[in-house]
């Protein structure tokens, strides 16, 4: 038997296969909001320079990107620096999503050879980046660029809304453990902090060396 290979076989134990239904679920929801906020972004600085005069548009030659416009009102003093900065990494995980899912998963895997990678590239799955997108494709249009500017009207929402309706269930289903109904953020705590899951282990996907994980929701 190859040393990489784990006894019980390839196939995942629940547990894990929940973690993955779960990243998954959190990943197509992130990509959607990531993007509504770049092109809230753009389309608002352009529909905005569309109507005001010509030594008054902000981008008299032309938008080059969704970085100028956060660095422009964050310039203006519409966002802070930190904002600016936040909205950035956010597209900037959509794009490591879209082209770098495998690095969103590879850490839940039965393969010691697989696992053994995470010493030399970190996973890039971040639990916390859903909850930032959210905020933000909120906060721009409501708060931040509701005086001053001219949005552009958008069925996007409308369009995504029987799916977003279908994943987000999905996502809080998924992150709970059957058995002990742990949240599966916390037991991704535990993976981080050296326990041992049953990935590392032979006696099923309830064990954990962890002494007491607290049960308390997400």
């Amino acid at each position: 038997m190859s040393r990489h290979r784990h006894p019980e076989g390839n196939r995942l134990p629940a547990l894990e296969r929940n973690i993955l239904k779960y990243r998954a679920f959190e990943m197509m929801l992130t990509l959607y909001y990531a993007e509504e906020i770049k092109q809230f972004l753009v389309n608002t600085m352009k529909t905005t320079d569309h109507f005001r005069e010509p030594a008054k548009k902000r981008f008299p030659k032309g938008l080059p990107n969704y970085r100028a416009v956060v660095e422009k009102i964050c310039k203006e003093g519409y966002i802070t620096a930190a904002q600016r900065d936040e909205i950035i990494k956010i597209v900037d995980y959509r794009n490591d999503i879209a082209h770098q899912l495998q690095k969103m998963t590879f850490d839940i895997s039965r393969s010691t050879f697989v696992r053994s990678m995470r010493e030399i590239e970190e996973p890039k799955y971040d639990y916390d980046m859903l909850d930032r997108a959210k905020f933000y494709r909120r906060f721009l249009p409501d708060k931040a660029l509701r005086h001053g500017f001219v949005s552009e009207l958008s069925f996007n929402s409308l369009w995504f809304k029987s799916a977003e309706q279908t994943y987000e269930p999905g996502a809080r289903q998924a992150q709970r453990i059957e058995s002990d109904e742990m949240p599966l953020t916390m037991v991704e705590q535990v993976r981080r902090g050296g326990a041992e899951s049953s990935t590392d282990s032979s006696r099923g996907s309830k064990v954990f060396s962890s002494a007491c994980i607290s049960r308390r929701a997400r």
